[in-house]
C-alpha cells in the first residue's frame, strides 16, 4: 500500500513498499507526469498507508503492482526524464538493454562514444532506476560496482535480486 506523502498544486508523491528492506519514493508533477521514482529504504518511511488520490500518482501505483506481479511488465503511464544530452543518451541506451541482460559500463560507453566514469555517473543520475533499468549495467566479469549511487552491501543485494528477478543467473555476478 502506498504512503501518501503530499498533494499539492496538482503534484502528488507516495511512498510504494516493493521489498521489505525497499520502496520506490514516486513523485507525479500537475500534468501527471512521473517526475522521479527513486529508491529509498522502506525504514526511513513510518506513515501509515493511506490510498492516492492523485489519478495519475494512483495509475503509477497500479503499474508497480503489476511489476510485482510480473517483473517483464513494461510501464504504460507516460515519464520523461529531466537531463543532459550525454544523460538523455546513456539512458535511452540503458533502457534499449533486454529484459535478463545486461550490459558492462565500457559496453554500454562504447555504445555512446563515451567512456565507462561518465557513463557510471549518468547511472546514479537516472530518476528513474527501475523504469531505466540501471540494474541491468554491471562491472566487468559481472562485478556489482554500485546501484543507485550506492555501494553498500544493501543496496548491491538490491541490485541482485532485481537481476534474478528477470531471470540474469546468479553465477554470473561477482
Amino acid at each position: 500500500m502506498p504512503h501518501l506523502l503530499s498533494s499539492h498544486f496538482d503534484s502528488a508523491s507516495a511512498v510504494v513498499p516493493i521489498t521489505a528492506a525497499f520502496s520506490l519514493y514516486l513523485t507525479v508533477d500537475g500534468e501527471g507526469r512521473l517526475c522521479a521514482a527513486q529508491w529509498v529504504e522502506s525504514s526511513d518511511f513510518d506513515a501509515p498507508a493511506l490510498p492516492s488520490r492523485h489519478p495519475r500518482l494512483a495509475q503509477w501505483v497500479t503499474e508497480l503492482q503489476a511489476w510485482k506481479t510480473n517483473p517483464s511488465h513494461q510501464p504504460e503511464a507516460q515519464f520523461a526524464p529531466v537531463g543532459s544530452p550525454f544523460q538523455q543518451r546513456v539512458w535511452k541506451a540503458i533502457a534499449a538493454i533486454p529484459y535478463g541482460e545486461v550490459r558492462t559500463y565500457a559496453q554500454l560507453a562504447q555504445a555512446v562514444g563515451s567512456h565507462p566514469r561518465p557513463v557510471a555517473a549518468a547511472c546514479r543520475a537516472n530518476p528513474f532506476p527501475l523504469f531505466i533499468p540501471c540494474h541491468r549495467v554491471i562491472g566487468q566479469r559481472g562485478k556489482l560496482t554500485g546501484y543507485a549511487g550506492h555501494r553498500a552491501p544493501k543496496w548491491l543485494a538490491l541490485k541482485r535480486w532485481l537481476l534474478q528477478r528477470e531471470g540474469y543467473p546468479s553465477l554470473h555476478l561477482g
